[in-house]
């Protein structure tokens, strides 16, 4: 019983955090990776995450710039940021400017980590642990069960 309630609060909880409300705009959209097909195409899951992160772009003007975050796994032809930049590019016609490629990670706490890195440095900021600084604004693109997690990695770096 506390197992189905935990899950169920998880569940409820990542859904109303999904559906509230912002109108912020941001500078960089972190999408991050979720496996690839075998001819190195994205999976559902990662296709669904790239149009989500498309769908924000396009809300906000199509301003901003993409940080796709994924490594390669020993079984992928190519890193799972190299995969959604093509499928940024060629079918969702991003210009190749506006997507940053984050291709070192292999777990979300990565994700995040490496791609903060390239936001600081594309932005000019020193990283410094527990900044808590408005230098840009970003979003995290991600699946309903993986966000808080994904939140809470971020608030902690």
């Amino acid at each position: 019983m506390w197992f189905f309630s935990s899950f169920a609060a998880l569940l409820v909880y990542s859904t109303l955090y999904r559906l509230l409300p912002r109108k912020r705009v941001y500078d960089y959209i972190i999408i991050h990776g979720a496996g690839l097909m075998p001819d190195g195409t994205p999976t559902p899951l990662l296709r669904g995450r790239v149009d989500k992160g498309v769908a924000l772009w396009e809300k906000q003007g199509k301003t901003g710039v993409f940080v796709a975050s994924g490594g390669q796994m020993s079984d992928e032809a190519v890193s799972e940021a190299e995969s959604m930049r093509r499928y940024l590019t060629e079918s969702r016609h991003v210009p190749a400017d506006a997507v940053l490629m984050e291709d070192r990670s292999t777990t979300t706490m990565q994700n995040l980590r490496f791609s903060k890195e390239i936001m600081d440095a594309r932005s000019g900021v020193q990283s410094v642990p527990g900044r808590r600084g408005l230098a840009y604004r970003c979003a995290l693109v991600t699946s309903d069960y993986h966000v808080f997690r994904a939140s809470e990695y971020a608030h902690q770096g």
